[in-house]
């Protein structure tokens, strides 16, 4: 027998070869044997035995092996019984529990047909225009022709009554057992999947310009001008007409402020959907990016390994660049921990986190899929949750998105971390779900958000060269017919701790809200027509409305300052010409400013925090810094439209999971969980 670590070095997948061989084994692809042995009655036999000892001639080689291997019948009897519920086989339960291991388990497969194992396998890359196959292909192929034409060798990895098939066709014909080579399905589908990176990165970083051309934020240059244009048009607008551009900004101010106040007034989140039985429960993806994040692996295995939700129904995906050695190395030493698979993406332009997504998404076949960063720690049931959203909602619901909360420690509690967190508290526990009540459009969030898959790839999935990519794929799922909702379930992150690294954050977001903005313009009408009157508002107000509306707050506090002195030194005699212009900036400042101090608190004490009055006080200072932010933005979009300014995590103490203080000190309790108050 080979080395069970030997490489094959040069393996080709051709066409043609021997019918023979085929036909013996045409068994694969359709992972049946018919007659097949039934093996509850089999095992049955032995379910009542108190003895481990027992013959095994002529009962099925995978029960032979499994007893060879020191499995008792007991335990034979009971993974045969989930087996034939699940549709699986007797090593798949076992491996699955951990009872088994896998390179155990093929390389006595192999010996016992006396056939060579291979642990991994190496497949010629494919060029780029080669088409994709469907990605079932991509998560349960169990077989690969190597070699050349007319001497191909088939490596298998059979399961179950397969393995007796593998058999009869070498006692039919001795000669097949030095074209066959036993494998695992796991290092098949790896070598698989290399093969196919050149076709899954092309698919990631060009399906969606090429699909979809007036979605793609693909032409940088096209972005550039635009954003020229408008910054011009603004500038212009508060050179010639300071006070009338002013009070436009006031009016959207205004609004931002109504909607956060009438959001917190709002009641609570409704009661949660009805758990679902596991056998109703739709299979998920998680996928997680990770870039330059071996540090804290260990962490979001810690946090992945909590999600109560069935392993046969989840598959996690850890992916990561190819040339990012140690956050490769890291969680492909990780993984086994979870059963998670760790997907290698090639370099390619450009670098960012949804095309990372995109290239992951036609590995996928399950009902739903999920996005979690590095740093998430997500609610146990965030999962179940989801799903029993998805099942109770309405049919055109295609994502739903989990609230995002800070979960900072006493010393990494700093005043830009406590900002931070009241946004987000804001924003997610108030303004989100009550836009998702009303069934309004609404601005998803960059992890968290719950896909039905195939309405994401009906969208066409994530842009690549779009660096707020939920922001951008929330609207092409509403202008597709979707609605987003939201789930009374958390995720806590961490908060940037430093200027420099909250300036270089926000700076890719205001950016990524720019082209996003400028994308869906293109054709104004059409998105008017695509989403509605009120929707087209909303996208208006959440997107530009933002940015025009952190530019200009400075001006306006500016000019809210000079009025006031003017007032004073007038005695306070308000005057038509001193009290309405006064009144113009008073009235929107009052309401805004107001709306968010309040939202902070009301939701605040609704989810058990305390908030502190230095916080509100602070926060114009707060929005001064996101004027900084969206100057730089403009910047950057001329110069760097597509750059991914990555956020470096692990920096901050958290709170362990299971008791403390969070941002604003927060109680929680022990799911990790913010609960409102009754």
């Amino acid at each position: 027998m080979p080395d069970p670590d030997r490489t094959q070095p040069s393996m080709h997948l051709s066409s043609g070869g021997s019918s023979a061989l085929r036909d013996a084994l045409r068994v694969f692809p359709r992972s049946a044997l018919k007659p097949r042995p039934s093996l509850i009655p089999l095992l049955d036999r032995y379910r009542n035995r108190r003895s481990d000892a027992f013959e095994t001639d002529g009962e099925p080689i995978e029960l032979q092996i499994l007893t060879r291997i020191g499995f008792s019948g007991r335990a034979l009897a009971l993974s045969g019984t989930i087996a034939a519920r699940r549709g699986t086989s007797l090593a798949e339960e076992l491996t699955r529990i951990g009872a088994l291991d896998g390179e155990t388990w093929w390389q006595s497969v192999a010996d016992h047909l006396g056939l060579d194992y291979l642990s991994h396998l190496r497949l010629p890359a494919l060029p780029p225009e080669v088409p994709l196959p469907d990605p079932r292909t991509f998560s349960r192929i169990r077989q690969v022709w190597i070699g050349e034409a007319p001497r191909r060798t088939l490596v298998v990895a059979p399961r179950g009554a397969e393995i007796d098939a593998v058999a009869a066709a070498i006692a039919t014909d001795p000669t097949l057992a030095a074209r066959l080579i036993i494998s695992s399905p796991e290092a098949i589908r790896r070598a698989f999947r290399q093969q196919h990176e050149l076709p899954l990165s092309r698919e990631a970083c060009d399906g969606l310009q090429l699909g979809q051309p007036a979605m793609s934020a693909a032409d940088g240059a096209t972005l550039a001008h635009r954003a020229v244009i408008l910054a011009a048009v603004m500038a212009l607008a508060l050179w010639f007409l300071p006070r009338s551009t002013l009070y436009v900004f006031d009016l959207a101010f205004l609004t931002v402020g109504l909607i956060r106040l009438i959001a917190a007034m709002a009641p609570s989140a409704p009661d949660p959907p009805l758990r679902l039985d596991a056998s109703d429960l739709p299979s998920y993806a998680v996928l997680v990016p990770l870039y330059h994040e071996a540090e804290i692996v260990d962490d979001l295995i810690r946090a992945l390994g909590r999600l109560d939700y069935p392993l046969d129904r989840r598959r996690i995906l850890m992916i990561v660049e190819a040339d990012d050695l140690d956050t490769r190395v890291a969680a492909e030493r990780a993984a086994g921990a979870l059963r998670a698979e760790v997907i290698a993406v090639p370099p390619s332009r450009p670098r960012t986190k949804p095309k990372a997504l995109a290239y992951a998404l036609n590995l996928v076949e399950t009902d739903l899929v999920v996005i979690y960063d590095a740093e998430d720690r997500p609610e146990p049931e965030q999962l179940r949750k989801a799903a029993a959203a998805f099942a109770c909602g309405p049919g055109d619901l295609v994502c739903v998105q989990a609230a995002l909360d800070i979960d900072h420690a006493a010393p990494s509690e700093n005043w830009l971390a406590r900002q931070f967190a009241l946004e987000y508290r804001v924003l997610f526990r108030a303004v989100l779900p009550w836009l998702a009540r009303n069934g309004l459009f609404l601005p998803l969030g960059g992890t968290s958000n719950h896909f039905r898959r195939d309405r994401l790839v009906a969208a066409g999935g994530w842009d690549p060269c779009n660096v707020t990519e939920d922001a951008d794929i929330a609207i092409r799922l509403v202008r597709a017919g979707g609605r987003l909702g939201t789930i009374d379930s958390v995720t806590t992150e961490e908060a940037p701790l430093k200027w420099l690294a909250w300036n270089r954050q926000r700076i890719r977001w205001m950016k990524g809200w720019l082209g996003t903005w400028i994308v869906h313009m293109r054709q104004p009408a059409r998105l008017m027509r695509d989403v509605g009157p009120v929707g087209f508002a909303l996208i208006q107000l959440l997107l530009l409305g933002q940015i025009v509306s952190a530019l200009m707050f400075p001006f306006g506090l500016g000019l809210l300052a000079y009025d006031t002195a003017v007032a004073v030194a007038g005695g306070l005699e308000l005057t038509p010409g001193v009290g309405l212009p006064l009144g113009l900036q008073l009235v929107p400042f009052g309401i805004g400013f107001g709306g968010a101090a309040v939202a902070a608190v009301v939701t605040g004490r609704r989810y058990g925090y305390c908030v502190r009055v230095s916080d509100l006080v602070s926060l114009p200072a707060y929005w001064v810094l996101l004027c900084v932010a969206t100057i730089s933005a403009f910047g950057e979009i001329m110069s760097a439209p597509h750059r991914w300014n990555k956020t470096r995590h692990g920096l901050a103490l958290r709170i362990k999971t299971g008791g403390g203080t969070g941002a604003g000190g927060t109680r929680r309790r022990p799911d990790g969980d913010r609960r409102p108050k009754p």
